[in-house]
C-alpha cells in the first residue's frame, strides 16, 4: 500500500466514526438539549450505582450475620466436643491405670501367696498389698466421681457451671494422685517381698 491509499484510508474511517457522532451532536444542538442528555445519563448512572451499593451492603450484612450465627453454633458444638472428649480421654486413661495396677496387684498377690508357701514371712509385704489395693478402691471411686461431674456439664450454660467443672478438675487431679500413690505401695510391696526370710 502506498502513502496516498493509506491516507485516504485513513480520511474515510474517520468521516465513517465520526459521522454518526456529528449527526447526533448536531440533532442535540437543534433541539436545545445538549447539556440535558448527559446530565440524565449521568444522574441514572449514579441512581443506578447508588442501587446496586446498597443492594450489596444488604448481601454482605446478611452474609455477616450467617457466618456471626454459624460461628456461635460451632462454637458451642467445639465445646460440647471438648467436654465430651475430655470426660472420654479421663475415662480411658483412668480406666488404664486402674486395670494396670489391678493386673499389678493381681501378680503381687500370688508371688507373695508362693513365697508364703515356701516358708517365708510376708505379712508385711501383705498388709502393705492389701493397703494398696484399698487405695487403688478409693481412686477408682475419685476417677468416677470426677468422669461422672465432667459428663453433667452442660456446655450451653459453662460460665454458669464453672465451679462444677473446677471441682471436676480438682476430683480428677486428686485421682491421678491416688493412683500414683498405689504405685509406690505396690513398689514398696516389691521391696518387702524381696527382703523377705
Amino acid at each position: 500500500m502506498n502513502k496516498f491509499s493509506l491516507i485516504i484510508s485513513s480520511y474515510l474511517l474517520l468521516v465513517l466514526v465520526a459521522s454518526p457522532v456529528l449527526a447526533v451532536t448536531s440533532n442535540n444542538n437543534q433541539s436545545g438539549n445538549s447539556q440535558a442528555v448527559p446530565q440524565q445519563l449521568n444522574n441514572a448512572n449514579q441512581t443506578h450505582a447508588a442501587t446496586m451499593n446498597q443492594a450489596e451492603e444488604t448481601n454482605i450484612r446478611v452474609q455477616e450475620q450467617t457466618t456471626t450465627q454459624e460461628a456461635v453454633q460451632q462454637q458451642i458444638k467445639a465445646q460440647e466436643r471438648v467436654a465430651a472428649v475430655h470426660a472420654l480421654r479421663l475415662q480411658r486413661r483412668f480406666e488404664f491405670y486402674y486395670q494396670r495396677l489391678s493386673d499389678i496387684g493381681d501378680k503381687l498377690a500370688t508371688r507373695l501367696q508362693t513365697l508364703a508357701n515356701e516358708g517365708k514371712d510376708v505379712t508385711a509385704a501383705q498388709a502393705n498389698l492389701t493397703n494398696a489395693l484399698m487405695l487403688l478402691e478409693e481412686a477408682k471411686e475419685q476417677a468416677d466421681a470426677s468422669i461422672a461431674k465432667f459428663n453433667s456439664i452442660d456446655p450451653e450454660q459453662y460460665q454458669a457451671q464453672r465451679q462444677l467443672a473446677l471441682q471436676a478438675r480438682d476430683e480428677a487431679q486428686l485421682a491421678r494422685l491416688s493412683f500414683q500413690q498405689v504405685l509406690i505401695q505396690l513398689r514398696q510391696t516389691v521391696q518387702l517381698a524381696m527382703t523377705t526370710n
